[in-house]
């Protein structure tokens, strides 16, 4: 089956070789001839007459191929498009309205085993009328390939490791919204495995079965849920949807990427964002983006007014994007993979341009995989291409928006996220050369201050009514000042133990032992309260001693560093100690963040830290889980 998209103004050639012997054409009126306005055809007849003006050609081979017209929009009225239209031109004064209703599907009866050299005639007639600025036909759509059996399994997610190599994810989740939590996202896929357990509480609209492997590996890279089995997703905490490009016309599947799109627009809001996973070729078949497509191009000019972020794969082509039509003012950040491996260069099947906004790994990228049913769901392998590197973006997109939502409490729009995201990132190796743009480091962008340049102060007792609490000890490590230091999973929970207790009439307690049971007679195991044999669990109890420390006192705000209920500076004191004499009345100061988690090993963290070496380049960091 040959599918032909016609925007009376644009035009494309799809195939879709599976299905049966119809092909289609789809239509809008153009806006841009000034004589002619966007109503000039009124319906379905209009074109009709339109598409056997065409036929009548004589140049076309064959010229009454049987047809019949459709709106291309259908799942959305005019009504809704209308608000969407009028609330995007309140929002952005420079968006360029577009009609959606004159844009129609014709599709075409052609007998079993003609070419399609018909209806590129009819293309080519159609394109010389004066109510068609262009008519363009392309060869057909490709899902950009993923088979994971082509590279060797990566060790781990390398994608989000600190710049150099990936994004560095895992230092944004120690900020509030740094894991996605209050964003959503919705991908545009030709399908994925509903019921894979990796990608949590996802709402499959659309489930359209010919590549479901492909939209499971990108959803798993934003979304793979913390379950202790394998990775977890760059924006666990973001709520994540899926919106199917097929849909019914005339009896016969076809996709239909404009309405997908537009589905997606009605069911986001400002701040959200719309990753397009899906490329289109020329008649050359060489692979370009999708907004080449004016359908696809105007409602991607609906989204970014409307504040919704899209993301969009420059495809795997090797084509130079400044060559084509070039879109201005879309606000749809293009992305394009580049090797794992260091230095970083542009993979060669990669576009390439000044069009292009960010990069990042375009092979060896872990994430889930649904190769299988049943049993084999639950699985990890390795991914890349343009399809790769597109979920990586839209993860630190929307750890931004995260950051920044919960930090200021409202969103940015997607021209002003385009442009945070490139801050302090990494170029490649030859950015002249490669002309891929940069990938995005979460860490420059929080310790340089772009995302919180006025931290929000609150009053000391607000903070301690925020932090009060009752907390178990998770660990305690050492590390290199400002360092990322992540939540700790314990292996063995009775390694270390303690208790803190934070009030917020201004009071707090604490009790740590250091318990590591291979340092007891039999490891412990005979040790109960109160003991029953002094003798022989002396030498046992005397390590428990030895490393016990119990102190409480004051707790305040230290006023010298700017503070809120996420992150600040506290002080314990004046202590009052019972082991170590040293101690008493003195106090301590600390460096706190409030984390908070979902998942299985979810919950709210408190992380405190403080300098333990004269030049505080070194700092000792304990992580707390609060009980109530």
């Amino acid at each position: 089956m040959l599918r032909l998209k016609v925007k009376l103004a644009y035009c494309w050639l799809l195939e879709c070789a599976s299905l049966s012997t119809t092909r289609a054409l789809s239509a809008p009126i153009s806006r841009t001839i000034p004589t002619i306005s966007s109503r000039s055809l009124e319906g379905v007849k209009s074109v009709e007459e339109l598409v056997q003006k065409a036929q009548r050609g004589s140049v076309l081979k064959r010229r009454e191929t049987e047809f019949t017209v459709h709106p291309l929009i259908t799942t959305i009225s005019p009504r809704r498009i209308a608000q969407l239209v009028e609330r995007a031109t309140v929002l952005n004064p420079n968006y360029a309205p577009t009609d959606f209703g004159t844009w129609y599907q014709v599709l075409f009866q052609v007998p079993v085993g003609e070419d399609g050299q018909t209806i590129v005639d009819l293309l080519a007639e159609l394109s010389g009328y004066q109510e068609v600025t262009s008519c363009h036909p392309l060869s057909g759509t490709s899902l950009p390939s993923v088979d994971p059996s082509n590279d060797p399994l990566f060790s781990g997610q390398g994608y989000m490791t600190p710049a150099g190599q990936g994004i560095n994810a895992p230092y944004a989740w120690g900020f509030p919204g740094g894991d996605g939590t209050n964003t959503t996202v919705i991908d545009i896929q030709r399908g994925v495995e509903a019921n894979i357990t990796l990608l949590g509480g996802l709402n499959v609209k659309d489930r359209y079965q010919s590549n479901y492997r492909h939209g499971t590996a990108v959803l798993g890279e934003m979304l793979m849920v913390e379950n202790d089995i394998g990775g977890v997703g760059i924006i666990p905490g973001a709520q994540g949807h899926v919106v199917g490009v097929t849909r019914v016309v005339g009896g016969a599947p076809f996709e239909n990427y404009p309405e997908a799109i537009l589905d997606a627009v009605g069911a986001l809001g400002f701040g959200d964002a719309m990753l397009l996973e899906i490329q289109v070729s020329d008649v050359n078949g060489n692979m370009f983006p999708m907004e080449i497509i004016d359908a696809v191009y105007d409602v991607i000019s609906l989204a970014t007014s409307l504040g919704i972020t899209v993301i969009e794969p420059a495809g795997n082509g090797q084509q130079d994007l400044d060559a084509p039509i070039q879109r201005i003012g879309s606000a749809a950040p293009a992305s394009i993979p580049n090797p794992s491996n260091i230095p970083r260069t542009r993979v060669p099947e990669s576009n390439y341009g000044a069009r292009i906004d960010v990069h990042s790994w375009g092979e060896n990228i872990l994430t889930a995989s649904g190769i299988g049913s049943g049993e084999d769901i639950d699985t990890y392998l390795p991914f890349d291409g343009t399809s790769g590197a597109a979920p990586i973006i839209a993860g630190a997109a929307l750890s931004v928006q995260g950051m920044v939502s919960a930090n200021r409490g409202a969103k940015l729009d997607a021209f002003a996220l385009r442009n945070l995201i490139k801050m302090g990132a990494t170029s490649t190796s030859n950015p002249s050369i490669d002309k891929i743009g940069v990938q995005p480091d979460l860490r420059a962008l929080i310790d340089g201050g772009h995302l919180f340049p006025a931290q929000r102060i609150m009053k000391p007792q607000a903070i301690l009514s925020a932090l009060a609490g009752s907390y178990e000890l998770l660990n305690i490590t050492r590390n290199r000042a400002n360092d990322s230091v992540e939540i700790p999973t314990p292996q063995n929970p009775y390694a270390f133990t303690g208790l803190l207790i934070y009030t917020s009439s201004g009071y707090m307690s604490a009790h740590m032992t250091s318990f590591n049971v291979s340092d007891l007679p039999d490891n412990g195991a005979n040790m109960v309260w109160p003991p029953q044999n002094y003798t022989e669990l002396d030498d046992a109890w005397a390590v428990v001693a030895k490393t016990t420390l119990v102190y409480a006192g004051a707790l305040s705000i230290n006023p010298e560093v700017p503070s809120n209920k996420e992150s600040g500076a506290v002080i314990h004191g004046p202590l009052h100690v019972t082991s170590t004499p040293a101690w008493i009345g003195g106090t301590q100061r600390r460096n706190y963040r409030v984390v908070k988690r979902r998942g299985r090993n979810g919950g709210t963290f408190l992380r405190l830290s403080a300098p333990i070496n004269s030049d505080a380049t070194v700092e000792g960091t304990l992580w707390w889980r609060k009980l109530d």
